[in-house]
């Protein structure tokens, strides 16, 4: 077998803080709408917190799972075209292991 000098290995590492969760915050509330039949409605909010919370969307107490994105702290829920069932409280719901958040907004079809 062959013999070598001593050497030395090294290893880099590096060390992070922790990062502390955050509950959500709401920065911009959901704003009333008031519109006609047929038109596009998108309700929007801006929520922070770490880590990203879960947005959930609801319309009278009952969930909606469909037209909803939350992107760079902005939760969206679109109403392609409105109807008579359109009108409504709509609630954006947002949490994290940290705690829990939420804004409610009206929309009225006349």
């Amino acid at each position: 077998m062959g013999t070598s000098d001593a050497s030395e290995e090294s290893l880099y590492v590096k060390v992070c803080e922790p990062i502390r969760p955050e509950p959500p915050t709401v920065l911009e509330q959901l704003q009333p709408v008031v519109t006609g039949l047929y038109q596009k409605v998108v309700l929007r909010c801006v929520i922070s917190g770490t880590p990203q919370p879960t947005i959930e969307w609801y319309k009278d107490g009952q969930q909606i799972t469909s037209n909803t994105t939350y992107e760079n702290f902005r939760a969206t829920y679109t109403i392609w075209e409105t109807s008579g069932s359109s009108s409504g409280m709509y609630t954006c719901r947002a949490f994290n292991e940290a705690g829990f958040n939420e804004c409610t907004a009206s929309v009225t079809i006349q």
